[in-house]
């Protein structure tokens, strides 16, 4: 249980002790006892939400553009499979996800994204370099990424570096053809693609 503690501050003196001196025993000894519990569960609790619990999603997107952001998490709810979806909004928050810096939890493979859909033009870190340092590191380098691009062009420049990408998806400039492919797309790697045993 959550220790209570009051925030009201008193000051007071031991009777018989040194002017100021601060009695454990008094009022204002109890509630600093009792703000320091309340200090060290919060702590606790931070700890264990932001670093320690394990993450489990299905689909990690990594899409600065809003719009396109909106249609896929829209596509893929109404294919039902937006419940355990992360969405990174640039490629340096996409790297704090995937290698677990910062506030983000450890996961393993079994916990790992089933999919990584993957925008190229992604501000701070590109959506290339996000896509190298996924397939350069033997823990993250088996989760297939699909690329979203704007262009066939970019697909031949991505495939240039041999990176081994595992699908590409050239975006419809229609909202509807978009949310249809994405479902398909989120349906495939979720529900027909069986990921291999090891």
């Amino acid at each position: 249980m959550r220790p209570s503690f009051d925030a009201t501050l008193f000051y007071c003196c031991r009777i018989g002790g040194a002017e100021g001196e601060q009695d454990p025993c008094s009022l204002e000894g109890r509630l600093e006892k009792s703000r320091a519990r309340g200090r060290s569960w919060l702590s606790q609790k931070f700890n264990e939400l932001m670093f320690t619990q394990e993450k489990y999603v299905d689909i990690l997107l990594v899409e600065d553009n809003p719009d396109d952001a909106t249609l896929t998490l829209r596509a893929l709810k109404q294919r039902d499979m937006g419940d355990r979806v992360f969405h990174a909004i640039d490629g340096d928050e996409a790297l704090d996800f995937i290698f677990a810096t910062n506030m983000y939890g450890e996961w393993s493979l079994m916990t790992a994204p089933k999919v990584i859909l993957l925008d190229l033009k992604l501000r701070k870190v590109s959506g290339l370099d996000v896509l190298r340092e996924l397939k350069s590191n033997e823990r993250t380098k088996v989760i297939p990424v699909v690329v979203l691009t704007s262009s066939k062009e970019e697909i031949q420049m991505v495939e240039s570096y041999q990176l081994g990408v595992n699908s590409y998806v050239v975006k419809p400039t229609d909202s509807k053809k978009f949310t249809q492919l994405i479902g398909d797309v989120g349906y495939y790697w979720l529900s027909v693609n069986q990921r291999p045993q090891r």
